[in-house]
C-alpha cells in the first residue's frame, strides 16, 4: 500500500479530499495534515471584516471533513522535509513517513525585508491566524493597510464599510501602496478602483513604500512617518521558508519549483500547488485562488496516477479569469481581462459563488 500525504487545506487539497469520498482506492492511504482543524476562506475575509459573515461561514472543518471522506487528519506544523527518506518532521520532533506528498500551504503576508514588520502587525496568513484580531481591528483608532493588489483594497474598503456603520465618529482606514491601485490588472479597473477608493472616503496614500516599522509609526523610504494603531501587511504573497530550510529547489523568492505536472523539479515524488509552489515554465502565473482551484483536478489526477505508473497530465493556466474585489456596502468590482465593472450585483454574484464553494465542504 502506498501513502499520500496531503500538507495542507488548500483549495486544491479541498478538491482532492472532495474526490476521495468515492473514489478511494483500497492500495492507497491519504492522510491530510494541517497546522489548524480550520481551514479559512480568504476570499470571504472582506465580507468577515465587514460584519457580513459569521467566523463559521469561512471556514472548513478539515477533522469533520476528513471523518466524512474517511481519511486521517492529523493537526500538526510540518517545520522540515526530508525528501530522500521520505519523511516529514515538526518541531516538536513528530514525524510522518509518506511514498507521496503535496505541498498546498499557502503563503505568508510578512516580508522579511521590512525590519520590525513581524513584530508589529497583524497575521493574516496563515489565514486562520487572523479571525482572532477581528474585534481589535474594528475598534482600532488609526488601521493601516499596506498592499495596493486585491486583499489590501478588499480589506480596507470593507473595515471602512464596518466602521462607518458601526462608529461612524470614528472611521478613519488608512491604505498605503508603492504601485497603482490593482495595477496588475490593467488601467481600465485600476482606475475604476482608484475612484472608488476615494470616493468612499478612504485615507489613500500613494507611491510610499514601507522602509520599517516601529511600534507606532510606518516609515517610508521617502522619510514619511504614517501613525498607527494596527498595522495589516498585504503586499504581496511571501514564501514559507519550509522549502529552503528543507534544501527544496525554489524560485528566487523561495517557492517551492515544480514542475507543469505539479511536481518538484527534482525529487518527482514531491508535489504541489497553490500559492506555496513557482512553476518553473512560468514563474508570472498568478497566486490566487482561482489558480489553485484549476490546479486541483490536474493534481488529483497525477496523484492518483503516479502510483498507476501512468503518464502525468500537464497544468495548462488560462489566459484570462474572472476576479471579483470586494469593495464594501454589499459591492463588488467585476475584472475579466481587460474588461472591467462595478455594482451591487457583481457583489451578490461573488456572494453565491463563495457561498457555492464553502457549501461543497461544509455541509
Amino acid at each position: 500500500m502506498k501513502r499520500i500525504v496531503l500538507v495542507g487545506g488548500g483549495h486544491s487539497h479541498l478538491h482532492c479530499v472532495k474526490k476521495l469520498k468515492a473514489n478511494k482506492q483500497p492500495d492507497i492511504e491519504w492522510v491530510l495534515v494541517s497546522s489548524s482543524r480550520y481551514q479559512y476562506y480568504s476570499g470571504m475575509f472582506s465580507g468577515f471584516v465587514e460584519g457580513l459573515y459569521e467566523e463559521s461561514d469561512i471556514r472548513i472543518d478539515l477533522l469533520q471533513l476528513s471523518k466524512w471522506v474517511g481519511i486521517q487528519f492529523i493537526e500538526l506544523t510540518i517545520s522540515s522535509i526530508d525528501p530522500i527518506n521520505n519523511t516529514l518532521y515538526s518541531a516538536s520532533g513528530q514525524t510522518i513517513s509518506f511514498d507521496y506528498v503535496s505541498f498546498d500551504i499557502g503563503s505568508l503576508n510578512i516580508d522579511p525585508n521590512i525590519p520590525n514588520l513581524a513584530n508589529n502587525s497583524i497575521a493574516v496568513k496563515p489565514n486562520h491566524l487572523f479571525p482572532k484580531h477581528i474585534n481589535d481591528l474594528r475598534c482600532s483608532k488609526h488601521p493601516v493597510i499596506v498592499g495596493g493588489g486585491a486583499s489590501g483594497i478588499e480589506m480596507a474598503l470593507s473595515l471602512l464599510a464596518w466602521k462607518k456603520k458601526h462608529t461612524p465618529n470614528d472611521s478613519e482606514v488608512t491604505l498605503v501602496h508603492s504601485s497603482p491601485l490593482l495595477h496588475s490588472t490593467g488601467i481600465r479597473s485600476s482606475k475604476i478602483i482608484t475612484q472608488l477608493a476615494h470616493k468612499s472616503g478612504l485615507n489613500v496614500v500613494s507611491k510610499e513604500t514601507v522602509a520599517t516599522v516601529t511600534k507606532e509609526n510606518l516609515i517610508t523610504q521617502k522619510g514619511i512617518r504614517i501613525n498607527y494603531s494596527h498595522l495589516i501587511y498585504l503586499g504581496g504573497p511571501q514564501a514559507s521558508p519550509l522549502f529552503r530550510n528543507s534544501s527544496l529547489p525554489t524560485d528566487s523568492h523561495g517557492f517551492m519549483l515544480i514542475k507543469s505536472t505539479l511536481q518538484n523539479i527534482r525529487y518527482p515524488h514531491i508535489f504541489g500547488a497553490g500559492d506555496c509552489i513557482s512553476i518553473e515554465s512560468d514563474l508570472n502565473i498568478p497566486k490566487n485562488g482561482v489558480t489553485a482551484v484549476r490546479q486541483g483536478p490536474v493534481l488529483w489526477k497525477n496523484l492518483n496516477r503516479i502510483v498507476q505508473k501512468k503518464d502525468l497530465l500537464e497544468y495548462q493556466p488560462q489566459k484570462n479569469y474572472l476576479a471579483l474585489i470586494s469593495i464594501g456596502n454589499h459591492h463588488a468590482l467585476l475584472i475579466y481581462g481587460t474588461f472591467a465593472t462595478s455594482g451591487k450585483w457583481t457583489w451578490h454574484a461573488k456572494n453565491w459563488i463563495d457561498r457555492r464553494f464553502m457549501n461543497q465542504f461544509q455541509t
